[in-house]
Protein backbone atom coordinates (compact mmCIF):
# COMPACT_ATOMS: atom_id res chain seq x y z
CA UNK A 1 0.00 0.00 0.00
CA UNK A 2 1.09 3.51 -1.03
CA UNK A 3 3.15 5.09 2.01
CA UNK A 4 3.56 1.44 4.16
CA UNK A 5 7.41 1.62 3.32
CA UNK A 6 7.66 5.33 4.83
CA UNK A 7 5.75 4.30 7.85
CA UNK A 8 7.64 1.07 8.81
CA UNK A 9 10.78 2.90 7.85
CA UNK A 10 9.93 5.86 10.65
CA UNK A 11 8.55 3.50 12.75
CA UNK A 12 12.69 1.85 13.36
CA UNK A 13 12.38 -0.76 10.40
CA UNK A 14 15.99 -0.94 9.22
CA UNK A 15 14.59 -1.62 5.29
CA UNK A 16 11.05 -2.40 3.54
CA UNK A 17 10.78 -4.43 0.83
CA UNK A 18 7.48 -4.79 -1.28
CA UNK A 19 6.72 -7.42 -4.19
CA UNK A 20 7.46 -8.60 -6.01
CA UNK A 21 10.81 -9.17 -4.67
CA UNK A 22 13.68 -10.94 -6.19
CA UNK A 23 16.28 -12.65 -4.98
CA UNK A 24 18.85 -10.96 -5.09
CA UNK A 25 17.20 -7.45 -3.93
CA UNK A 26 16.35 -9.95 -0.55
CA UNK A 27 19.42 -11.04 -0.38
CA UNK A 28 21.12 -7.86 -0.54
CA UNK A 29 19.10 -6.20 1.81
CA UNK A 30 19.63 -9.09 4.41
CA UNK A 31 23.50 -8.73 3.60
CA UNK A 32 23.32 -4.89 4.04
CA UNK A 33 21.39 -5.49 7.49
CA UNK A 34 23.00 -8.30 8.97
CA UNK A 35 26.69 -8.26 7.84
CA UNK A 36 27.83 -11.73 7.48
CA UNK A 37 24.44 -13.69 8.62
CA UNK A 38 26.17 -16.22 11.01
CA UNK A 39 24.31 -16.58 14.17
CA UNK A 40 26.79 -15.79 17.25
CA UNK A 41 29.30 -14.07 15.19
CA UNK A 42 29.59 -10.09 14.79
CA UNK A 43 28.88 -8.69 11.21
CA UNK A 44 31.66 -9.20 8.97
CA UNK A 45 34.19 -5.79 9.02
CA UNK A 46 33.62 -4.96 5.09
CA UNK A 47 30.06 -3.77 4.99
CA UNK A 48 28.13 -4.55 1.80
CA UNK A 49 28.38 -2.90 -1.15
CA UNK A 50 26.32 0.82 -1.10
CA UNK A 51 25.06 -0.41 -4.87
CA UNK A 52 24.48 -3.21 -7.01
CA UNK A 53 26.22 -2.56 -10.33
CA UNK A 54 24.34 -5.91 -11.60
CA UNK A 55 21.33 -4.19 -10.71
CA UNK A 56 22.50 -1.17 -12.33
CA UNK A 57 22.94 -3.00 -15.55
CA UNK A 58 20.28 -4.53 -15.65
CA UNK A 59 18.22 -1.41 -15.33
CA UNK A 60 20.06 0.13 -18.42
CA UNK A 61 19.23 -2.92 -20.65
CA UNK A 62 23.34 -4.08 -20.31
CA UNK A 63 24.17 -0.48 -22.34
CA UNK A 64 28.00 0.09 -20.89
CA UNK A 65 27.77 3.89 -22.67
CA UNK A 66 24.93 4.30 -20.86
CA UNK A 67 26.17 3.34 -17.81
CA UNK A 68 28.99 5.21 -18.08
CA UNK A 69 26.88 8.81 -18.74
CA UNK A 70 24.19 7.74 -15.73
CA UNK A 71 27.43 7.36 -13.40
CA UNK A 72 29.04 10.83 -14.55
CA UNK A 73 25.36 12.72 -13.36
CA UNK A 74 25.06 10.55 -10.74
CA UNK A 75 28.70 11.81 -9.64
CA UNK A 76 27.71 15.68 -10.10
CA UNK A 77 23.92 15.94 -9.20
CA UNK A 78 24.32 14.05 -5.68
CA UNK A 79 26.05 16.75 -4.20
CA UNK A 80 23.46 19.05 -5.13
CA UNK A 81 21.13 17.39 -4.03
CA UNK A 82 22.46 16.31 -0.62
CA UNK A 83 23.01 20.31 0.00
CA UNK A 84 19.42 21.35 -1.48
CA UNK A 85 18.00 18.49 1.42
CA UNK A 86 20.63 19.70 3.91
CA UNK A 87 19.13 23.58 3.40
CA UNK A 88 15.84 22.09 3.29
CA UNK A 89 16.10 20.78 6.73
CA UNK A 90 17.69 23.60 8.33
CA UNK A 91 15.23 26.12 6.82
CA UNK A 92 12.45 23.37 8.12
CA UNK A 93 10.97 23.65 4.14
CA UNK A 94 9.45 20.40 3.95
CA UNK A 95 7.88 20.58 0.03
CA UNK A 96 11.92 21.30 -0.76
CA UNK A 97 12.77 18.06 1.17
CA UNK A 98 9.59 15.64 0.05
CA UNK A 99 11.23 16.90 -4.05
CA UNK A 100 14.41 16.49 -3.36
CA UNK A 101 14.64 12.94 -1.63
CA UNK A 102 11.69 11.80 -4.31
CA UNK A 103 14.39 13.09 -6.84
CA UNK A 104 17.20 11.66 -5.39
CA UNK A 105 15.21 8.24 -5.00
CA UNK A 106 14.48 7.66 -8.29
CA UNK A 107 18.60 7.95 -8.72
CA UNK A 108 19.33 5.62 -6.02
CA UNK A 109 16.41 2.43 -7.25
CA UNK A 110 18.37 2.75 -10.47
CA UNK A 111 21.48 1.99 -8.92
CA UNK A 112 20.23 -0.98 -6.93
CA UNK A 113 21.45 1.32 -3.81
CA UNK A 114 18.56 -0.23 -1.26
CA UNK A 115 19.79 1.52 2.08
CA UNK A 116 20.27 4.53 0.76
CA UNK A 117 17.24 4.47 -1.03
CA UNK A 118 15.20 3.35 1.73
CA UNK A 119 16.82 6.49 3.89
CA UNK A 120 15.95 8.33 1.00
CA UNK A 121 12.33 7.55 1.43
CA UNK A 122 11.95 8.34 4.81
CA UNK A 123 13.41 11.62 4.06
CA UNK A 124 10.78 12.27 1.21
CA UNK A 125 8.11 10.86 3.67
CA UNK A 126 9.17 13.33 6.50
CA UNK A 127 8.53 16.19 4.12
CA UNK A 128 4.98 14.27 2.80
CA UNK A 129 3.89 14.47 6.92
CA UNK A 130 5.86 17.69 7.49
CA UNK A 131 7.56 15.90 10.30
CA UNK A 132 11.59 17.34 10.32
CA UNK A 133 12.40 15.93 13.84
CA UNK A 134 14.77 12.93 12.87
CA UNK A 135 15.36 14.25 9.42
CA UNK A 136 19.02 15.12 10.35
CA UNK A 137 20.10 12.21 11.59
CA UNK A 138 18.59 10.44 8.92
CA UNK A 139 19.87 12.87 6.50
CA UNK A 140 23.38 12.32 8.14
CA UNK A 141 22.73 8.19 7.42
CA UNK A 142 22.01 9.28 3.66
CA UNK A 143 24.90 11.26 3.37
CA UNK A 144 27.33 8.89 4.84
CA UNK A 145 25.32 6.34 2.84
CA UNK A 146 25.74 8.23 -0.51
CA UNK A 147 29.41 8.95 0.23
CA UNK A 148 30.13 5.30 0.34
CA UNK A 149 27.95 5.05 -3.53
CA UNK A 150 30.46 7.64 -4.90
CA UNK A 151 33.80 6.29 -3.54
CA UNK A 152 32.84 3.33 -5.12
CA UNK A 153 31.78 4.82 -8.31
CA UNK A 154 35.40 6.34 -7.83
CA UNK A 155 36.75 3.09 -7.44
CA UNK A 156 35.72 2.19 -11.01
CA UNK A 157 36.81 4.32 -13.23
Amino acid sequence: MTGDSERCLLAGMDAYLSKPLTKELLLTTIESIAGDGQAGTPPSSTPAPPYNRTILLQNLGGDTELLDRVTTLFKENTPAYLARMDQAIAERDEVALRKTAHTLLSSLEVFGAHRARDIAKTLQNSGELENLDEAGSRFTELKNETDRILAALGSQS
